[in-house]
């Protein structure tokens, strides 16, 4: 089972930066869709881009990625929308983790979007 968290962002405007929240050591079984849209109206990404992932955790580590660990694609493109699979290795430290997703076409970067990860430890058990 796949939790689906929606943002939704509007290129016109700037504003507060949004956040999901997530469990830590959760692995595979999260994914946030990021709808565009430009003054309220669907935004049509354009043919052909590709999502990135980028992350900074709280202990200050990080990474990139545009595949998942069993070689899948991370995300998907479909209209106005954006879907990244959360990889596990953001979710390894508690607090919260900024991440991108940044829309590139070739060697161009033409759009990043950022969006908090706020990483809950509660369910732990000593």
């Amino acid at each position: 089972m796949i939790v689906m968290h929606n943002i939704e962002m509007d290129l016109a405007e700037i504003g507060i930066t949004k956040r999901i929240f997530a469990v830590q050591g959760d692995k595979n079984t999260r994914s946030v869709k990021i709808t565009l849209t430009c003054a309220g109206e669907p935004w049509k990404i354009p043919d052909g881009v590709i999502g990135i992932v980028r992350f900074r955790k709280p202990d200050d580590t990080g990474g990139t990625y545009d595949t998942m660990p069993d070689g899948s694609v991370a995300v998907t493109v479909d209209n106005n929308a954006m879907t990244a699979q959360l990889a596990p290795q953001m979710l390894t430290a508690p607090g919260c983790v900024l991440a991108q997703v940044e829309m590139t076409t070739g060697e161009k970067v033409l759009c990043t979007f950022a969006f908090k990860i706020l990483v809950d430890n509660d369910y732990i058990m000593a």
